[in-house]
């Protein structure tokens, strides 16, 4: 039925992610990942360094003359829906690097993977990202961050084949497993067994309830402030400096975006830490651009240049880099 166009394809991106020592998961190094994303609205082609991040090689002792900024974050951050010279990070990079007068080259270490949130990102800068000697850390923050703290660590897991799975997928077993992957007359009921599942456990409506103060988030919220402040301390031992970088998501951007930013922005000025927000920019761009894929979510390559444009311009205007 596959084959002659009747059950739509299923990306598998077999063997692309491992587990590693000190994070749940990252990318497989050197592996490559390429297809069309599910919803069919854009193509993807990943390659991962040695490293096992969307990125070229860095080498970890800092080269003479370099100022290094390590970003932080998940899927936006790894610039899903986008080729690589289009995501935030790299634009950003070329961007600084492009500022006329005499500074040291700007080097950003591009450390953005799927599904990570403030836990698993304090636990990458620690076990990876401070070996790079950063001078300056991006976290780049997006609102499911709420929810995935919520959800918790053990809620993605990785595949004996390597794939990057939810607990419930894993609770099927390797039958059922395998009968999601190879069947599409099992994957509809097989699918539907898990939406129960979950329809119990997010028994809220936390596309707005993170958005919002909540009993049921303010846990989340306060987990997710505590480990920005593991990560702030983290790297003002290292010698360096942190940037909490708000990327608003789930358009349209109305009011109710506007309470992660203060959120965010109270904490950052209690720590004296630096915020970046991107949403009045990238409410004011929206009108005259589709900055997110409809179905998929992620930003487009226009959303992403408006992230980088705004994280540049701040880093620079604020002396943030040399």
């Amino acid at each position: 039925m596959r084959l002659i166009g009747l059950a739509p394809s299923i990306d598998l991106r077999s063997g692309w992610m491992e587990v590693a020592p000190g994070i749940p998961y990252r990318p497989r190094p050197g592996s490559v990942i390429s297809g069309r994303s599910e919803t069919d609205e854009y193509d993807y082609h990943h390659k991962h360094n040695s490293a096992g991040l969307r990125d070229v090689e860095h080498a970890l002792i800092k080269p003479e003359g370099t100022f290094r900024v390590l970003g932080l974050g998940d899927s936006f951050t790894a610039g899903w829906g986008a080729a690589y010279e289009e995501t935030y990070l790299r634009r950003a990079e070329v961007a600084l690097n492009a500022r006329g007068g005499g500074h040291p080259r700007i080097e950003v270490v591009k450390a953005g993977i799927n599904g990570y949130f403030p836990q698993t990102q304090r636990m990458l800068l620690e076990n990876y990202g401070l070996k790079y000697r950063p001078d300056l850390v991006v976290v780049g923050f997006v609102p499911n961050d709420v929810l995935d703290t919520w959800v918790g660590i053990d809620a993605v897991v990785v595949s004996k084949q390597g794939w990057l799975t939810s607990l419930d997928a894993t609770e099927m077993g390797s039958l059922g497993t395998w009968l999601y992957v190879n069947s599409h007359v099992a994957r509809i009921p097989l699918s539907a067994l898990v939406r129960r599942k979950r329809a119990v456990f997010f028994n809220r409506d936390w596309a707005t309830t993170i958005y919002r103060p909540d009993e049921a988030a303010e846990q989340a919220w306060r987990e997710v402030l505590d480990e920005y402040d593991r990560m702030d301390r983290l790297i003002r031992r290292a010698g360096g400096r942190l940037v909490l970088f708000y990327i608003p998501a789930n358009p349209p951007l109305t009011a109710m975006h506007e309470y992660p930013e203060r959120r965010l922005a109270g904490w950052a000025a209690s720590r004296n830490v630096e915020f970046v927000s991107a949403l009045a920019e990238m409410r004011a761009a929206m009108d005259d651009e589709q900055l997110y894929w409809k179905k998929d979510g992620h930003c487009t390559p226009a959303g992403y240049r408006v992230l980088a444009d705004v994280l540049a311009r701040e880093l620079d205007a604020r002396g943030l880099v040399p």
